[in-house]
C-alpha cells in the first residue's frame, strides 16, 4: 500500500539527503549502535536514539529525505511529529498483514494512522510471515525430514 503524494489526511533507516550523490553512506538509528559499527564498520553512518523514546532522538532526522519505520505505538504521533518538522518527506513503515486482515488491535495500526495523518508521503509494507519467525517451528522438522547428501 503506497501514497506517493502526501494528501490529507523501534530501529528506523533513512535515505540521507547527500547519499543519492554517493558522499556519505544512509544513516540508521539501530537499537544496538555498537553492534551495527561492529557490523558494518564505516559502511553506515550510526545515529544514535530510541524511537520508544522520542525526546532521545535529538538530530537522529536531520538531512533526512526518507524514512524506514519500525515503531512503538505509544510514541508513533511523537516520532513522525519530529520526523516531519526535521524535513522527512516520506515515511516506509514495517506494518503487518494482520492490518489488511483486521487482526490487528492498535499496534501497527496505530502507527499506520499516525504516519498517515502527518500528511507526509508513506507507503505501507505489510508483509504475512517472516521465515525468520518460522524457525523455531519448522527448522528442525526440516532438518530432519529432509534428505541426508550422500545416500
Amino acid at each position: 500500500m503506497t501514497n506517493p503524494q502526501p494528501q490529507e489526511q523501534h530501529h528506523a533507516y533513512s535515505h540521507h539527503r547527500s547519499h543519492r550523490h554517493g558522499r556519505t553512506a544512509p544513516p540508521s538509528c539501530p537499537r544496538r549502535p555498537d553492534r551495527a559499527h561492529e557490523l558494518l564498520g564505516n559502511r553506515a553512518t550510526v545515529r544514535t536514539g530510541d524511537l520508544a523514546a522520542p525526546q532521545t532522538l535529538g538530530d537522529a532526522f536531520t538531512d533526512i529525505d526518507s524514512l524506514f519505520l519500525f515503531c512503538v505505538p505509544e510514541t508513533a504521533s511523537e516520532v513522525v511529529r519530529q520526523a516531519r518538522e526535521t524535513g522527512v518527506q516520506h515515511i516506509v513503515v514495517l506494518s503487518a498483514a494482520a492490518v489488511t486482515l483486521g487482526f490487528d488491535y492498535g499496534h501497527h495500526s496505530t502507527v499506520e494512522a499516525a504516519v498517515k495523518d502527518s500528511g507526509l508521503a508513506w507507503t505501507m509494507v505489510r508483509p504475512g510471515e517472516f521465515m525468520a519467525n518460522m524457525l523455531p517451528i519448522w527448522g528442525l522438522r526440516c532438518r530432519f525430514l529432509r534428505p541426508s547428501a550422500g545416500r
